[in-house]
């Protein structure tokens, strides 16, 4: 029958198995309740049971204690544990099994609970879980507990029935204190500890801003931070159910420095100086610095010139005065050059808020002026490279231009222009700089010149003769003079040094001079060979058997399917026609409308031309950044390789064959034992030879080309057939190219720019 839980008296026996809400048995059926089991059903919430009638039951058995066993003096930390409630045995049955003795022990601050089952009887013992359960009741133990330990406890009890031990088979929650919140900074400050550090050595807010420090400006009164809403503190629960309540509060550690100061109530971090606040996350405060705008007056070691530098003001700061200006000029004792139009300018600029970015030069001190060096004027023609002549017609040519000038004894050459004083200057201070004078040079004679008697700034002609200036003196020598034509009346020239012919150079003769050629008429199908300069007033024309080879400048009013090389310069006046053209230097065809059509030319340093091809598209090729005379030079030194390797191979085979003799017969004769010897010898010289020849080759290769300073000005226009060409690189012209236009190596690429 059902009896509510407040009816129950010791005694009564259950009708049946009172269970827990996860299915355990808290109580077998059968069992005899006591005072203790009452107590057990009421702290687990149970309202009624079912208890057998007395009138038709037997009378029930004792109940049996869990576990009676005395503490000893060697017990546990833990308190010692109240004696399980005693377990009913069951009613009927010889066989019925017991649990074993079950313990439970609680530290003092009764948030961890140990298991401890020990055997009772020895025999019959089995442990289920509703018996941990009790015992864990028994001792008030009802929050925490660790379902998946009691579980292991049951098994490991079953499974091997010997005494063992379980730590925190329930866990109580510790309180937790309460944590202050953190300050949130309110404005742009420093943060990084080397930027900190850096900022405490400054005095202005400009400093700060030019090395790109970003932070705002605070003033006295001013909040730089504000805490942010903190944590409570959490209540904690025993094993036992019961609160463990706290009221600590954790706070945060702050360094201030006396920049700051935190108010009353701890939510709010106020500024006590004018600055840029700081937090490095530990430490809070404030660098004072000035906001104000400033002008520094920068005076250079020699004291030759000062600049003043402005310096904006910060936020609500307020522009340079000008008194402190002027102070600042007046701590420099500058006393001379000072610029009252540029003071003036900068003081304007200023009063409007504006701030000028570049230094302005405030005071120039006087330089001194050294005087001039002494020069020499040259009475004629000194240039090698000549510019063709504007003719009224707008054509040009080299026809009233000489590179070879006659002169007789006594003619004037050249005279000194003597050099000039010097001038003294005046520092900032009003201190004088010295100056130098000019120095003399002296009068460029050279063989067969001299001094005027008379005037000896003046340089004279000592002899008849043809005069050239080589760079450092002035000489006079004999020249060679054909007043007509080169042709089967006077035959070939070959003269060591100048030579003026006044006619044509015929088609088939030969001229080699050592010193400058200068031709007044055509050059036909010619050799020429030229130690100078050359200079051909006319044309060099023919049917391409003609050849010019100049070790300096070469000056030609126009030429015709002719080859030309010159170690210098080549400047032609009007137009060059399916020419092949190299110089080392620069190729400079002033032709207008047409310059170049058809051939080849080649530079090392630059072309220059008005226009390139025509409309039938000829073949025209303008190549540069190559030395010819260094691939020349590769062509001979790739030819004696050649010879050596040939040389060298004709002898392997008579070594061969005495090596051969001596694996055989062990020594040679005396004669052969001698040309074996030699043999060897040479061909080690070869060897020699080859590896020299081998490490010039690599040295011209590399000097070959000097591409990444070379160009080509097209003034004009450059028509299809044209080809660029830069090293290996080409660049074909596909439609006309209408100029100016430069075209040159960009990124390893030929641009048209």
């Amino acid at each position: 029958m059902l009896v509510f839980i407040e009816d129950l008296t010791p005694g009564l026996r259950l009708d049946e198995d009172v269970k827990l809400p996860n299915g355990s048995v808290l109580i077998p059926s059968r069992s005899v309740l006591t005072e203790a089991l009452i107590s057990r059903l009421k702290a687990r919430g149970i309202a009624e049971i079912s208890i057998v009638d007395e009138h038709n039951q037997p009378p029930a058995a004792e109940s049996v204690a869990v576990d009676n066993t005395p503490q000893t003096a060697s017990a546990p930390a833990f308190p010692a544990p109240q004696a399980a409630d005693p377990v009913p045995a069951p009613a009927e049955g010889p066989a019925a099994k017991t649990p074993p003795r079950i313990r439970v022990q609680l530290d003092e601050e009764k948030l961890h609970a140990h298991l401890f089952v020990e055997p009772m009887t020895g025999r019959n013992e089995e442990l289920a879980r509703e018996d941990v359960h009790n015992a864990l009741t028994d001792a008030k133990v009802g929050f925490g507990i660790n379902e998946l330990l009691v579980g292991k406890a049951v098994e490991k009890w079953n499974r091997f029935q010997r005494a063992f031990e379980l730590e925190d088979i329930a866990v109580g929650t510790p309180s937790q204190p309460g944590k202050e919140g953190a300050l949130v900074m309110k404005a742009a400050f420093l943060h990084d500890s080397v930027d900190i550090e850096r900022a405490t050595k400054m005095s202005w807010f400009w400093q700060l801003a030019q090395e790109q420090m970003q932070a705002d400006r605070v003033d006295p009164g001013d909040v730089v931070a504000e805490r942010e809403l903190g944590t409570l503190p959490t209540v904690g629960t025993t094993v036992t159910n019961e609160p463990i309540p706290t009221d600590e509060i954790l706070r945060i550690n702050h360094e201030f420095d006396e920049s700051v100061e935190l108010s009353a109530d701890r939510q709010q971090l106020i500024a006590q100086k004018s600055g840029v606040p700081f937090c490095d996350n530990v430490r809070y405060g404030v660098i004072e610095l000035n906001f104000n705008g400033s002008v520094d007056i920068e005076v250079d070691a020699r004291k030759l010139k000062a600049e003043a530098v402005v310096h904006k003001p910060g936020p609500r700061g307020a522009p340079p005065a000008r008194k402190e200006i002027e102070k600042k000029i007046a701590e420099h004792d500058i006393v001379h050059g000072l610029n009252r139009d540029v003071l003036a300018h900068l003081f304007d600029l200023l009063s409007h808020g504006n701030y000028p970015d570049e230094p302005l030069t405030v005071a120039q001190a006087t330089e001194p002026q050294n005087g001039e060096r002494g020069t020499v004027e040259f009475h004629f023609n000194t240039s090698t490279t000549l510019k063709p002549k504007t003719n009224p017609d707008g054509s040009v040519d080299f026809k009233n231009v000489d590179i070879i000038n006659s002169v007789k004894s006594g003619d004037e050459l050249a005279h000194l222009i003597p050099p000039t004083k010097g001038k003294p200057g005046k520092d900032l201070c009003g201190a004088e700089l010295p100056c130098k004078d000019g120095v003399d040079v002296p009068l460029p004679a050279g063989p067969n010149t001299e001094a005027h008697p008379e005037k000896p700034e003046v340089l004279i002609a000592g002899a008849d003769g043809i005069v050239k200036y080589n760079g450092s003196v002035v000489e006079v020598s004999e020249g060679y003079v054909v007043n007509g034509d080169v042709d089967f009346s006077t035959g070939n020239v070959n003269y060591k040094k100048s030579v003026s012919i006044k006619g044509d150079v015929k088609s088939g003769f030969e001229v080699e001079c050592g010193g400058d050629l200068e031709v007044g008429g055509t050059i036909e199908d010619a050799k020429i060979i030229v130690g100078g300069n050359l200079l051909c007033k006319h044309g060099f024309i023919g049917q391409g058997s003609g050849s010019i080879d100049a070790q300096g400048d070469v000056n030609i009013t126009f030429a015709k399917n002719q080859l030309i090389r010159s170690k210098k310069a080549v400047v032609i006046a009007r137009e060059a026609l399916n020419c092949t053209i190299y110089s080392r230097d620069f190729i400079e065809i002033h032709g207008n409308p047409l310059s170049v059509a058809g051939g080849l030319l080649v530079a090392r340093n630059h072309i220059e031309v008005h226009a390139v091809g025509n409309v039938t598209n000829i073949k025209t090729t303008l190549e540069i950044g190559l030395d010819f005379a260094l691939v020349d030079e590769l062509h001979k030194t790739e030819d004696q390789m050649k010879e050596i390797k040939e040389n060298s191979r004709k002898l392997l085979e008579p070594i061969h064959k005495f090596e051969r003799f001596l694996k055989i017969k062990k020594k040679l004769p005396p004669k052969d034992d001698f040309l074996y010897k030699k043999l060897k010898t040479t061909h080690t010289k070869y060897s020699e030879q080859l590896k020299a020849l081998e490490m010039r080759k690599s040295m011209i290769n590399a000097k070959l080309y000097d591409i990444h300073h070379a160009y080509i000005i097209i003034k004009h226009s450059a028509m299809p057939g044209t080809t660029f060409k830069i090293a290996d690189r080409f660049l074909q012209v596909d439609e006309e190219i209408i100029g100016p236009k430069t075209i040159k190596l960009v990124k390893d690429q030929i641009r048209i720019i």
